[in-house]
């Protein structure tokens, strides 16, 4: 993040460093969700310096409350490894433009000393991995453990029954009511709108629970017929994560995406080689052991995609106010 102020013109050459940070915003790019906003060469105005600040790659994004966020990459293609005087810079811009997540790429690796500084900073290290220009090939060549993370969702909420009321399935889903956060204007997908925000990591990976900040309203028909929306409480999304384990090899021909340094894992962002595994991978039951029997040569690969039409709600529960019995929707 030096001092480039001007428009993205120059070549590789006046701009060292500019294919890596392209590379970045690609790969970036690819694993932001469609919402999210990925700019090369940003320049945001630091609310501290009152100057802005150059930014190689910037991720902003919304919460599910419409809240704003912002991620900063920094990308150094350097011939030697990063420290922590480059993770203090890095922290300084993050203060200075309320960043929420910061992120530094290099190519050639960190000290060990600024790993241990950017754990405890809560800074992302990656090296970039792109077998079109070589980056990074022969890390997929090393043993891979394949963790598959997936959640397990159950809503739960109290709705306050009016005699002869009757609840309605919702038909897309299978889900046993139909719930609106808008007044009924709109009837919300509960496994869209949690896959929305699992799929682009914003929710902790060994479960938790997930509140609405916007009243909700279930709709029921009255005991003359007559539809209406009825309001709840106490709306909760609650969610385990199932692990499962495998351990092979992935060797494709055209792939890209981040390796974690910290935490040793590959991050695809784009592979020719399918997401299946075949006879050759074998499920594991203890992951640790495999690492201590490797002894740490191998990557994770963490797939942690969530496909909502996979998914049912049929575990789902509805409790009356009044007598705390569980409800049925109507067939």
């Amino acid at each position: 993040m030096g001092g480039r102020h001007g428009p993205n013109k120059r070549t590789s050459h006046e701009w060292p460093g500019r294919e890596l940070e392209l590379l970045a915003e690609r790969i970036f790019r690819e694993l932001e969700n469609q919402e999210a906003q990925v700019k090369h060469n940003d320049h945001i105005l630091g609310h501290l310096s009152g100057t802005h600040r150059q930014i190689d790659v910037s991720i902003r994004w919304k919460d599910p409350a419409g809240e704003p966020h912002l991620a900063i990459v920094e990308v150094r293609d350097w011939q030697r490894r990063a420290d922590i005087t480059h993770l203090d810079k890095l922290a300084s811009v993050m203060r200075d433009t309320r960043a929420d997540r910061g992120v530094l790429v290099c190519n050639s690796g960190f000290t060990k000393p600024a790993r241990t500084y950017a754990r405890n900073l809560g800074i992302e290290l990656y090296a970039l991995h792109d077998s079109a220009t070589g980056r990074w090939l022969e890390i997929l060549d090393l043993p891979v453990l394949w963790t598959t993370l997936t959640p397990v969702v159950l809503p739960t909420f109290t709705h306050t029954a009016l005699a002869g009321d009757t609840i309605y399935a919702d038909d897309r889903n299978s889900f046993f009511a139909n719930l609106s956060d808008d007044g009924g204007n709109t009837r919300i997908r509960l496994l869209e709108r949690f896959a929305k925000e699992w799929n682009a990591g914003r929710l902790p990976r060994d479960g938790g629970q997930v509140n609405s900040r916007k009243p909700m309203h279930i709709y029921v028909k009255d005991a003359q017929g007559h539809p209406h929306w009825r309001p709840v409480s106490n709306f909760l999304v609650t969610y385990r994560v199932e692990r499962r384990h495998w351990l092979g090899r992935i060797t494709p021909t055209v792939s890209r995406g981040l390796v974690d340094v910290l935490d040793q894992r590959i991050v695809p962002s784009y592979t020719d080689v399918p997401l299946t595994r075949d006879e050759t991978w074998s499920e594991i039951d203890d992951p640790d052991a495999v690492a201590v029997r490797l002894r740490g040569r191998f990557h994770t690969l963490e797939d942690a995609v969530m496909d909502p039409k996979a998914h049912s709600l049929h575990d789902a529960e509805i409790r009356n106010a009044k007598t705390g019995e569980l409800e049925r929707p109507a067939p």
